[in-house]
């Protein structure tokens, strides 16, 4: 037997021209503000960091003397090493980062499920376990994260 129900019209999404109110903008960039703040702090302190190891690389002086030259390409290898090696350590915060962002993201979705179905319980045993989980990838990114920093000579 066919049905004569007839189906349904095909969805069509469009941006809207408009911009929303204020008040249903507010609780989105509230919300945000303080993910915003820490990430652009974390990137003044990395940029900062990177800068001041450059200066420090090459002395605060500029070179004088008979081997000018030979002095100012040392001290620019010295500091373009430095750059680099903070710019390595940049990368490897970015990735625990996301890694760990991830971690948080799941167990957000799982904690609001939880309280949203009104269950004390569930909602215990999933902190319980999300805090485990982050404890022990903290300590495992703290043990390979040092095992770099101080080389395969301090193994």
């Amino acid at each position: 037997a066919a049905s004569n129900v007839a189906p349904p019209p095909p969805l069509a999404i469009l941006p809207s021209p408009s911009v929303p109110p204020w008040a249903e903008i507010k609780p989105l960039v509230v919300a945000s503000s303080a993910v915003f703040l820490r990430t652009a702090a974390l990137q003044l302190a990395l940029v900062g960091a990177a800068a001041m190891a450059a200066r420090s690389a090459l002395g605060g002086s500029i070179p004088t003397g008979e081997n000018t030259a030979t002095a100012a390409a040392t001290a620019a290898a010295i500091a373009a090493a430095s750059v680099a090696a903070h710019q390595i350590a940049l990368q490897l915060w970015i990735l625990c980062s996301f890694v760990t962002d991830s971690l948080a993201a799941a167990s957000q979705a799982l904690i609001a499920d939880a309280v949203g179905k009104s269950d004390p319980d569930r909602t215990r045993n999933i902190s319980r376990v999300v805090f485990l989980y982050g404890a022990g990838l903290g300590a495992v990114l703290a043990v390979v994260l040092g095992a770099g920093a101080f080389g395969p000579q301090h193994i």
